[in-house]
């Protein structure tokens, strides 16, 4: 009896031990997740481009060049422009030398060419030989007009009326010449030239039967231009 009571006193014991030992192990099999938190510090850098529009109304206008004096061209128009001479004459047709003056009225261009209508009146030095009355047209060609002294080549030809006591007996009248003209400002300038003359009197003029005489000649002349514009 003693026997079984101890058995059956150690059997609840044991079961009591299993009993609290198997919660135990169950608990041992508990899986702990951990999580970790990182933070990083980004730095974000950005550009902002501002774009601004207008709208400038701007009225009807009319268009205004202004050209400046010293950069304008000169253009083709005609100068008109007075030219007075002395001038004298050694002439075959003459026993004296010839002297006088002469006026002319013509146009300038602006790239040196010019004609124009000439006058003249002159004597017979020294002696009562009769004077002459010239009537021509004169034309020229300056190779320097914008320069202060210039290079001109120049031509006349017209009528150089005797002044006889009879009435006037006509000659026909060439000339030929080179001369220099230096500038005094923009409107006036000096003229110097050296010319070669002919003249022919028509056949006829001293009776019918005399024929065609022609005489040579060399010209002096020293004047003044003025422009009149």
């Amino acid at each position: 009896m003693t026997r079984l009571v101890t058995t059956l006193a150690v059997g609840p014991s044991l079961a009591l031990a299993l009993f609290v030992l198997v919660p135990s192990a169950s608990h041992a099999q508990v899986v702990v997740q951990s999580a970790t938190t990182t933070t990083a510090e980004v730095t974000v850098t950005g550009r902002v481009t501002t774009t601004t529009t207008e709208t400038v109304v701007v009225p009807d206008a009319h268009e205004v060049v202004i050209v400046s004096p010293d950069t304008a061209e000169p253009g083709p128009g005609l100068v008109p422009l007075l030219t007075l001479r002395g001038e004298l004459t050694l002439s075959g047709a003459h026993d004296m030398p010839l002297a006088g003056a002469s006026a002319l009225f013509g146009l300038s261009v602006a790239d040196g060419w010019g004609g124009g209508l000439v006058a003249g009146y002159f004597g017979d030095l020294g002696t009562n030989a009769p004077s002459e009355l010239h009537l021509a047209l004169e034309a020229w060609r300056d190779f320097g007009p914008d320069d202060t002294v210039g290079f001109v080549l120049l031509g006349r030809l017209g009528t150089a009326l005797v002044l006889e006591n009879s009435g006037p007996s006509p000659r026909v009248l060439g000339q030929l010449g080179i001369g220099t003209r230096v500038s005094l400002d923009p409107r006036v300038s000096i003229l110097l030239d050296a010319r070669g003359e002919l003249r022919m009197k028509p056949a006829g003029v001293d009776g019918p039967s005399v024929g065609p005489d022609l005489s040579g000649g060399f010209v002096m002349t020293m004047g003044l231009a003025i422009r009149l514009d």
